[in-house]
């Protein structure tokens, strides 16, 4: 990879961790202790390991470990207690899935536009802006349906939690009575 493909992968792996973190912020502020800093979290620790994955052995082990991270990012918070074995397993998994999604969007734009996003015979600027806009194109699918299929996991995850802390209350207050 040259300079001008780990910038602009740098700057979409900003882009859609700023994304998730931004709606994951919107959505769990509401039912747990989060400050805005936590948009900036998800999305270093989504640059930091897709890098690694990038460094270990390059693709497919970026998106691999990348949006796996994304997707754990909920684990991190809150845990897993209370979610059957295929709930975790999407909630796992769900960006990678989107990964793929947005692999499919990016191989079909660029089938539609005669776009060469590899970086073949292009001078660094313009290699730059198409390939910031391959990766975006990409990643934002990538964001928005990684982002769907956690939120049914979140949901879940959360709406156990409710019943659960529900539930631990009523029966207090019966053993109150």
């Amino acid at each position: 990879m040259n300079t001008s493909q780990i910038i602009s992968h740098t700057i979409a792996l900003l882009v859609v961790g700023c994304i998730v973190g931004f709606f994951q912020y919107r959505y769990l502020h509401t039912f747990l202790p989060f400050q805005k800093i936590e948009i900036l979290r998800v999305a270093l620790l989504f640059l930091s390991f897709f890098w690694i994955g990038w460094y270990l052995g390059g693709p497919p082990f970026d998106s691999l470990f990348g949006f796996t991270a994304l997707g754990c990012s909920l684990w991190l918070v809150k845990g897993t207690k209370g979610l059957g074995f295929g709930s975790k397993i999407l909630g796992l998994f769900s960006y990678f899935i989107g990964s793929i999604g947005g692999h499919l969007v990016a191989i079909a734009f660029s089938l539609s536009t005669g776009i060469d996003y590899t970086g073949a015979e292009v001078g660094l600027w313009q290699e730059l802006w198409t390939h910031g806009i391959m990766w975006l194109m990409m990643a934002i699918p990538t964001a928005i349906l990684g982002g769907y299929l956690s939120g049914i996991v979140l949901n879940r995850h959360l709406n156990h939690s409710k019943t659960q802390s529900g539930q631990e209350t009523i029966v207090q207050e019966t053993l109150a009575e």
